[in-house]
């Protein structure tokens, strides 16, 4: 008797821990991580529509200083992510093109601006 006591203790702490884990799987939430930055991210063209690789691209914080730089890809796409949010100056520079006057961009927090750039004719479009 004492035995089938020790039995029926030994299932009922098993069978709490069990419940108990069943509980926490189906009840926890998966959690994202925040974002706090911006991305700023767009291809580089030329005048006629083509793309333009290995463009350098610059962005400068204009309350803070900082600067980040991006290469452009093969295919004239670039992404500056985690950038602080607040105004920035963009310098995009290329090969066989001439300088052109740095825009302005203005990030949000937990935003994405696309800013497709010619450097001899420039277009800008957000989204």
């Amino acid at each position: 008797m004492e035995n089938r006591g020790r039995l029926e203790k030994k299932v009922g702490v098993i069978l709490g821990v069990f419940l108990a884990f069943l509980f926490c799987f189906f009840v926890s939430v998966p959690v994202h991580a925040q974002v706090t930055g911006a991305t700023l991210s767009g291809t580089v063209t030329d005048a006629s529509g083509a793309v333009v690789a290995g463009a350098q691209i610059s962005v400068k914080n204009n309350a803070t200083g900082t600067s980040r730089d991006a290469t452009a890809d093969s295919s004239g796409f670039y992404t500056l992510p985690n950038l602080t949010p607040g105004d920035y100056e963009v310098r995009i520079s290329a090969k066989g093109t001439r300088r052109r006057p740095a825009t302005t961009a203005q990030l949000l927090a937990e935003g994405r601006r696309n800013s497709d750039d010619r450097p001899s004719n420039r277009v800008c479009a957000t989204n």
